[in-house]
């Protein structure tokens, strides 16, 4: 079982730089890209909580701003099924250990 897991998306020059490190120094981890391994509901809820929000959503993204009356009309099932489809959203990395 690996020490860290990573959630983020593959794409995004930080985490490249991030993933580079982790490996430069040998550490072990593993990786999900939030399109392929999309987020549980129980996840996508924990993660929220330890930043001390219901859900971890990057509030500077042009998304959130724009559908943040349309999300927070949303049930919490829906809610989730939102941040999944829009995965971009999500605050990263997620790092667990």
């Amino acid at each position: 079982m690996a020490q860290y897991k990573i959630y983020a998306v593959k794409n995004d020059d930080g985490i490249q730089k991030l993933l580079d490190i982790l490996t430069e120094y040998e550490t072990d981890f593993e990786f999900f890209d939030f399109k392929e391994f999309p987020p549980t509901d129980e996840q996508l809820k924990k993660w929220g909580a330890f930043e001390g929000t219901d859900y971890p959503i990057n509030e500077r993204s042009t998304a959130v701003k724009k559908s943040r009356k349309d999300f927070l009309k949303l049930s919490d099932l829906a809610k989730c099924e939102w941040l999944r489809k829009h995965h971009l959203v999500i605050l990263r990395p997620i790092i667990e250990d």
